[in-house]
């Protein structure tokens, strides 16, 4: 039996991973990916004489390597890009392959690019062409959404950095096609100076925030990143190919990142799992506090975090659908919260047959939900679609699923990500990286579909709303973490 299965409810750990991974494909050069399955296409396919290598590591064990390639066009450039990454969540190993190709303007925009991420058996796609980006996991139907312009994809931002005047500040826009993301960036030039790692060479050095995590990176005179270093304690750095391919990996279990996201806490919280009041002091980075503030409101002051989950008698209930203007936004599709699907309609009909109740509703799609998803570690962002097909995930399909079903039945619902409290997967007892929804009945309601409970207990700590493109603000606060428990009752 799989530790997985001994263990059914312990798997949030993706909202850790699936973060650390979209930071990591920042590091990487984001341009987006591919041509048929990532792990199909050999190195040999993409490697030319002008390739450039990278290892990339945490601490001193390795966990991947990249390659890069920019062939000049007639009019602006291709590029080619691939990487490997060999990770553990919770003990179980996982290996991730991206491709990525780009077809660029002279001035570095893409007219087009494809991306490809796989992890195991699943497959996350996009595309662009011009200003419209599609969407795809495994065989589901393609998604689209439109962008204001052609977009300047991350991994290019280094060579526009080039000819930049030291002392000076650049504004750069971006487009993540791994979390469908858009944002701009603000780097810090500075000087030449050795390169750590790469001994009797000099380079300039960028500084930059990414969502609140400090990163600096070490650039030629070409705009080619040497070095990278900020994000974890990960390193990305320039080594010949043979070097990338075969150093430094670790000779006992790859590194395990939901032990490495862990949050520590100053003692064990008895009876976790019922509690219904929780006040807590979380310790972080500057871009802490806003994400509480913004979370949390009133019931966050001074450092303080007051937590209270309403007992279930407590609760409204209400005539479904919703209706009212406010409630719109939790109500609609989003990207790969395929509300209006007919196989999502379909199957909340079947769950829910003619009870219109909200109160009962709600919890009758938490016990559904729990008890019809294997639980299982997935990488790849979740499609409500594809995770109602294939019946299977950790917390991020659990929760993306709910909230399209719940949706669907007109109970409005949005997604939450955090962190929650466990004594089972660490001896001391921590908080690690988990995502759930939260339903209106009166109030908004925390339930969990992964743990199976409604509502949920009260060391659920919402960090961010919203899906992958905002869980990314996350990555300020991820591994920088500590919680010290002031009541749990």
């Amino acid at each position: 039996m799989s530790w997985f299965r001994r263990h059914p409810v312990l798997l949030g750990e993706i909202v850790g991973v699936a973060a650390f991974v979209a930071l990591l494909g920042w590091v990487l050069s984001r341009p987006p990916s591919v041509s048929g399955p990532a792990g199909t296409v050999a190195w040999t396919e993409i490697a030319g004489s002008d390739t450039l290598w990278s290892g990339i590591y945490l601490g001193e064990d390795k966990i991947g390597f990249s390659s890069s390639r920019i062939v000049p066009l007639d009019e602006g450039f291709r590029t080619i890009d691939r990487s490997f990454l060999r990770l553990a969540t919770m003990g179980a190993p996982r290996e991730i392959h991206t491709h990525a190709s780009a077809e660029l303007d002279p001035e570095l925009r893409a007219r087009s690019f494809t991306f490809e991420m796989q992890t195991g058996d699943t497959v996350f796609r996009a595309r662009g062409e011009g200003t419209r980006v599609f969407f795809s996991i495994g065989d589901g139907l393609e998604e689209s959404l439109d962008v204001p312009e052609l977009p300047l994809l991350s991994g290019f931002h280094a060579r526009l950095l080039a000819e930049a005047a030291e002392g000076s500040r650049v504004e750069l826009p971006y487009l993540d096609p791994s979390t469908m993301t858009q944002d701009t960036v603000t780097y810090r030039v500075g000087r030449r100076e050795p390169v750590p790692g790469l001994e009797g060479i000099d380079a300039r050095r960028v500084d930059y925030d990414l969502q609140g995590a400090s990163v600096t990176m070490w650039l030629d005179d070409e705009g080619h990143s040497l070095r990278e270093e900020g994000l974890l304690g990960m390193v990305v750095l320039r080594e010949p190919r043979e070097r990338a391919l075969s150093h430094g990996w670790p000779s006992g279990a790859a590194v395990d990142i939901v032990e490495l996201s862990a949050v520590p806490v100053d003692r064990p919280i008895e009876g976790a799992r019922s509690s219904r009041v929780l006040v807590v002091r979380l310790h972080g980075p500057d871009s802490l506090e806003p994400l509480l503030q913004a979370a949390h409101g009133e019931r966050y002051e001074a450092g303080e975090l007051g937590i209270h989950v309403p007992a279930t008698e407590d609760l409204q209930t209400f005539e479904l659908p919703a209706t009212g203007e406010e409630f719109a936004p939790y109500l609609a599709a989003e990207p790969l919260l395929e509300v209006d699907d007919p196989a999502i309609r379909e199957a909340v009909n079947g769950i829910l047959a003619d009870e219109i109740d909200a109160l009962t509703a709600a919890r009758r799609l938490v016990d559904w939900t729990f008890n019809s998803l294997e639980k299982v570690p997935e990488v790849s962002p979740p499609s409500a679609r594809n995770v109602l097909e294939r019946r299977r995930g950790d917390c991020n399909e659990h929760a993306a699923l709910y909230t399209a079903l719940a949706r669907a039945a007109g109970l409005p619902t949005r997604v939450a990500a955090g962190i929650v409290y466990t004594d089972t997967l660490f001896a001391k007892g921590s908080f690690y990286y988990h995502a759930w929804p939260e339903v209106w009945l009166g109030t908004w309601v925390p339930v969990d579909p992964t743990f199976g409970q409604f509502p949920a207990d009260a060391t659920h700590i919402k960090l961010v709303e919203g899906g992958l493109d905002r869980q990314t603000e996350l990555i300020g606060v991820i591994g920088a973490l500590k919680a010290e428990v002031v009541e749990v009752r």
